[in-house]
C-alpha cells in the first residue's frame, strides 16, 4: 500500500474515477514524466536489436537493466522515506541524466570520437547511465500520481489507487509503442548517432516543460 499523501486533505464523499483524475493539472508532468520514460526505452530497441549477436558488445546490454534494478530500489527507498519532497527533483534529475546518456552513448558527433574502442566504451557508460536515468525518473512517479490525487480531493481507497494505476499503465504503454517506432525511423534516416543525438534533445525538451509547469505550480500557489 503506498504512502498515503494529502491524508489531511478534505476528500470527496464520491470514489476516484478516470475522469476527475485527469482533470488535476498536477497529473499531467506526472504522466510526461512516465511517457518519456517509456519512449526513450523503446527507442533503443530496434536499434540495439542489430547489435544484440556481435560478441563485444551483447554484454553491454545488462549494464542499463542491471542499473535500472538496482537504482530503483534505492529510489524507492528515497521517494518513501521523504514523503513527496525529493520526487519532482529526483524525477527531473533522472530525465535529464537519460538525455546525457543519449549523448554519451551515439556518442553525438559534437564528442567527435572516431576510435571504434572509445566509441565501445562510451556506449557502456551511456547505457549504464541509462539505466540510473530510468529508474530516477519513472520509480517516484506513482507516489507522486497518488499523491496528486489525494491532494486534490479524491477518496483515499483501492479504486482511486488502481485508476493512477491504470492511466500510468497506459502512457506507459503509449511511450512504448511510440518509442520503437520513432528510434527504427531515426535510425533508417539518420544514423545512429544523429538518432540518439535526437533523442537527447527531445529528453531535454520535455524536461524544461516540465521544470517550467512546477516552478509556474510553486509561483502560483504563494
Amino acid at each position: 500500500m503506498p504512502k498515503e499523501y494529502g491524508s489531511n486533505k478534505k476528500t470527496s464523499s464520491s470514489p476516484g474515477s478516470l475522469r476527475e483524475l485527469i482533470r488535476i493539472r498536477d497529473v499531467y508532468p506526472i504522466c510526461l514524466f512516465v511517457f518519456v520514460v517509456a519512449f526513450c526505452d523503446g527507442f533503443l530497441q530496434p536499434i540495439l536489436a542489430l547489435k544484440a549477436y556481435e560478441p563485444p558488445l551483447a554484454s553491454y546490454f545488462y549494464y542499463r537493466e542491471s542499473c535500472t534494478q538496482s537504482f530503483a530500489s534505492m529510489c524507492g527507498w528515497i521517494a518513501d522515506s521523504n514523503g513527496s519532497y525529493l520526487n519532482k527533483p529526483m524525477a527531473l534529475t533522472g530525465v535529464f541524466i537519460i538525455s546525457i546518456s543519449f549523448l554519451v552513448m551515439g556518442p553525438s558527433p559534437i564528442f567527435s570520437l572516431t576510435s571504434e574502442s572509445m566509441q565501445t566504451t562510451v556506449l557502456a557508460v551511456g547505457l549504464s547511465l541509462m539505466g540510473v536515468g530510468l529508474a530516477m525518473a519513472y520509480v517516484p512517479t506513482y507516489p507522486e500520481l497518488i499523491g496528486a490525487a489525494f491532494d486534490n480531493g479524491m477518496v483515499n481507497d483501492l479504486k482511486t489507487q488502481g485508476v493512477a494505476a491504470g492511466l500510468s499503465m497506459a502512457l506507459f504503454s503509449l511511450g512504448s509503442f511510440i518509442g520503437p517506432i520513432a528510434g527504427s525511423s531515426a535510425y533508417q534516416l539518420l544514423g545512429f548517432a544523429y538518432s540518439t543525438s535526437l533523442a537527447s534533445i527531445l529528453c531535454l525538451f520535455f524536461g524544461f516543460i516540465i521544470s517550467i509547469f512546477y516552478i509556474w505550480r510553486t509561483f502560483s500557489k504563494t
